[in-house]
């Protein structure tokens, strides 16, 4: 895992696991990933392409605004992979083996990162525990969207 970003840093590496605030200007430039659903990877690495700049600020703080149903979340990140999944096929020629194949081992990748991170956090060991039976399903869902992705693309181009 790459150390965490400086502020200013314009590494897309960094920043496309990041969620930020974008100017209209650039949002408009790339409308076609507006449609699409704007996943932040594809317009990072887009931006990075044109030459724009990405900062990150981070002490920038986001937050989860009301509740969200677990079953609702599980949708968004099945639907968020699959269209991830598809992209990564259509667009950068992943091959569509290789991701079904990778798939199981998403979970246990994705899930390694979140302890790593949780650990540096004073109380960060006890939250991980405690929420590792929905992060376990997060990630599957995650690994299924993907896979389902890759294999049959996303519902738009279905």
């Amino acid at each position: 895992m790459p150390p965490p970003a400086r502020r200013g840093s314009s590494d897309s590496r960094r920043s496309s696991r990041r969620r930020g605030p974008y100017r209209s200007d650039a949002l408009r430039r790339h409308d076609d990933l507006v449609r699409e659903g704007f996943w932040e990877v594809e317009f990072h690495h887009r931006f990075e392409r044109d030459g724009d700049v990405l900062r990150i600020e981070p002490d920038a703080i986001a937050t989860l605004a009301g509740p969200v149903a677990f079953g609702r979340l599980l949708r968004r990140r099945f639907r968020h992979a699959r269209e991830f999944g598809a992209t990564r096929v259509r667009r950068h020629g992943a091959s569509r083996l290789r991701l079904v194949a990778a798939a199981p081992a998403v979970p246990v990748i994705l899930l390694a990162r979140i302890r790593r991170r949780a650990r540096a956090e004073p109380r960060g060991r006890r939250s991980f525990r405690r929420a590792l039976p929905r992060l376990l399903l997060l990630t599957a869902a995650w690994a299924a969207g993907e896979a389902v992705g890759a294999l049959v693309g996303s519902p738009r181009s279905a």
